[in-house]
């Protein structure tokens, strides 16, 4: 009459087929995750032991520096001096100011330069630049057609009124002339009336 072990049938208890397979996920993760460390460990003493080789080469004078992306490592202030101090009123290495005016002049006597061309001057330059993004915007073309449209519509609109205005001018002069013929005919038949 026994129906087997109560606890085999509780959510927590170990030997239940779901948490077994909980435990076997995560034993097997936890051994992924060992396996990817050591793996990068090698890699990381692997890396340290070729900079450590290529350094005591270097050092030796059997081979040269190779400086291709040491530039990226080293950061501005290690770089060039920052061209802008002067407006925060530093001063400026002469270096610095000399080597603008020299790309100035070179730039002169490049292949299309702007020699003897007549500038008109920055701000009709920005009117005109502007002016061309207005009217390459794709907004500004449906605010022109829906203006447009409004505008035929008021005239529509306007020729719609006129044209009612007259009719109902010609309307009104119709019914003055019914009503004073109407009003004719009764004074010709009074006055018949009045003759029998």
């Amino acid at each position: 009459m026994g129906g087997g072990d109560l606890n085999m049938k509780k959510s927590w208890h170990p030997q239940t087929l779901h948490n077994i397979e909980r435990v076997w996920k995560a034993e097997r993760k936890a051994i992924a995750e060992k396996r990817k460390i050591a793996q990068l460990q090698k890699e990381l003493r692997e890396e340290r032991f070729k900079e450590d080789t290529e350094d005591t080469a270097v050092s030796s004078g059997v081979k040269k520096k190779n400086n291709k992306l040491d530039w990226m490592y080293q950061g501005a202030a290690a770089g060039d001096e920052d061209k802008d101090e002067y407006l925060l009123g530093k001063p400026v290495d002469k270096r610095v100011v000399n080597e603008g005016e020299n790309e100035n002049k070179d730039d002169d006597f490049k292949l299309g330069s702007d020699i003897g061309r007549v500038d008109d001057g920055p701000l009709e330059v920005d009117l005109r630049d502007m002016e061309l993004k207005v009217r390459m915007d794709p907004m500004f073309a449906i605010k022109q057609k829906q203006k447009e449209a409004i505008a035929r519509l008021r005239a529509t609109m306007r020729i719609n009124t006129r044209a009612k205005e007259i009719i109902d001018a010609d309307s009104k002069k119709k019914k003055k002339k019914s009503k004073k013929k109407s009003k004719h005919k009764h004074k010709h038949k009074k006055h018949r009336d009045s003759d029998e």
